[in-house]
């Protein structure tokens, strides 16, 4: 049977229920507290059948919201799957700067990009300056400076020095 409607103990509750004594609360509450509806309790027993009361409601809707929140998570896991699958067969790369530790959490398609491997630990700044091709470098730092401050869009084309004295052209949107 579905848990009897919450026991209010604090002042949001409508002042009706809010002002049931025991003894009021007794016939709604009957099975929830430990008998049927209407019948009396022995004296004494009426707080320790309360106390039971709110708990199995309390562990009635902690179960619903962990539920709740694993359904979320699996959700969660499932965007994240499709997401990385759309980023990967298009070949971009997804970073998130983080402005205050001067890092950038990076997609394993950015990574790739830049010719590193997948990791799950941040890249900071340097290394990604150590990226730029000395020709691009001071615009590159610039631009990105200048929309930092403006709180602009980021857009630049730039070169980067891959681990094999390769050059490869970067596109780089934020």
């Amino acid at each position: 049977p579905p848990p009897p409607p919450p026991l209010f103990l604090n002042d949001t509750a409508p002042t009706e229920i809010n002002s049931l004594s025991l003894h009021d609360a007794l016939p709604i509450y009957g099975d929830a507290l430990g008998g049927p509806a209407g019948h009396a309790l022995a004296p004494g027993d009426e707080v320790g059948h309360v106390h039971r009361a709110i708990q199995d409601q309390i562990s009635h809707y902690v179960k619903k919201l962990e539920q709740a929140v694993a359904e979320r998570t699996d959700q969660l896991r499932e965007t994240e799957i499709r997401l990385e699958i759309a980023v990967t067969a298009a070949g971009v790369g997804i970073w998130d700067w983080d402005l205050v530790a001067q890092t950038a959490r990076c997609s394993h398609t950015c990574l790739a990009l830049y010719g590193y491997a997948p990791t799950t630990e941040p890249i900071r700044l340097e290394q990604w300056q150590r990226c730029l091709h000395p020709e691009d470098a001071q615009r590159v730092l610039q631009e990105a400076e200048q929309a930092i401050k403006s709180q602009s869009r980021y857009q630049s084309d730039y070169r980067i020095d891959w681990s094999n004295d390769a050059i490869r052209w970067i596109s780089n949107r934020g």
